[in-house]
């Protein structure tokens, strides 16, 4: 492709009040109108072959699956953490680090060949994320071009499907180990084993406190670090233990890097708790969403309705 279709434009967007730092900005690509009709035509091939191969654990920009549905599945785990077992059970919380930033190319085209796609696609899939060129847009004013070795573009169409590729060897690693060590699984009362949920880079793991299965385990997201280009951000990552469990929060810590939480903790933006009180977790949710409707219905007061459209 020529440079001029893959040529990008960088817009930062402040992500506190008043931002100071590069890690308070979130960077937006805006691609040319060219690139955007070749990005959309690859997606649309891509899209409809996910659900034949994408772990049912990831429910983020695949046909078909709901982000709800593992907010639901999410909560139900929650309310067995405190299940008594031999090993008490225990929630992991991963927060990846500049995900998308961060992937691997040849890392995804691996992937993606042993998934079976034809060479014909994938050389094309190589020519739409490698030799892209990036300005960045400061105080309206393009800064320059620089070319990326890494990482896919935040808001082309492509890139969602293509992070899921990459991080369908997340789901399916995570599946070989537990599998292979069935001692590491979350206990609950059904007899439906499951070891995480996925919404692209949101990540939570079921497990238990063995402290065999939690090297295990560590290990492999260090090996799966290593290989992919991703980056587990230590200082957001949390682990939730059940209640037996917090005599040995210590080790738990020392062992995976993260820091404890309590319930409720905050899961693609829903609240997971475990209890009654719904209410109260969900209060400032309902008088954010009160507050909306009556700035939009106050907006309407000024408007010239015609007579027809109330008929």
């Amino acid at each position: 492709m020529p440079r001029s279709f893959k040529a990008t434009t960088i817009v930062l967007i402040p992500k506190v009040q008043s931002p100071q730092t590069w890690n308070d900005f979130r960077p937006i690509s805006l691609c040319n109108v060219t690139n955007k009709i070749l990005s959309n035509l690859l997606y649309k091939k891509l899209s409809h072959s996910l659900p034949n191969f994408i772990s049912p654990a990831q429910s983020g920009f695949v046909t078909g699956r709901l982000i709800s549905d593992n907010i639901l599945m999410a909560q139900e785990m929650i309310h067995h953490v405190d299940l008594r077992y031999k090993n008490n059970n225990l929630v992991i919380k991963l927060d990846m680090s500049k995900a998308y930033d961060r992937v691997n190319w040849n890392f995804l085209l691996s992937i993606m060949e042993k998934i079976g796609f034809p060479t014909r696609f994938l050389t094309l899939i190589k020519r739409a994320i490698q030799n892209c060129w990036f300005t960045v847009l400061v105080y309206r004013e393009m800064a320059g071009f620089f070319k990326s070795m890494r990482g896919l573009r935040q808001g082309d169409q492509i890139s969602l499907a293509l992070f899921i590729i990459s991080a369908e060897a997340l789901s399916k690693g995570i599946d070989h180990l537990f599998n292979g060590n069935l001692d590491m699984y979350f206990q609950t009362k059904c007899e439906v084993k499951i070891s995480h949920l996925s919404y692209a880079d949101d990540v939570i793991l079921f497990t238990n406190c063995k402290e065999a299965g939690l090297i295990r385990l560590m290990n492999f997201l260090r090996n799966f670090e290593e290989q992919s280009g991703q980056q587990i951000n230590q200082a957001k990552s949390a682990f939730i233990p059940g209640r037996k469990a917090n005599l040995i929060a210590n080790s738990i810590k020392n062992i995976t890097g993260f820091s404890m939480k309590a319930l409720p903790i905050t899961y693609i933006g829903a609240p997971l708790y475990k209890g009654k009180k719904r209410k109260v977790l969900y209060e400032n949710t309902a008088t954010y969403l009160m507050g909306v409707a009556y700035n939009s219905l106050r907006q309407c007061y000024h408007l010239c309705l015609s007579i027809f459209s109330k008929c």
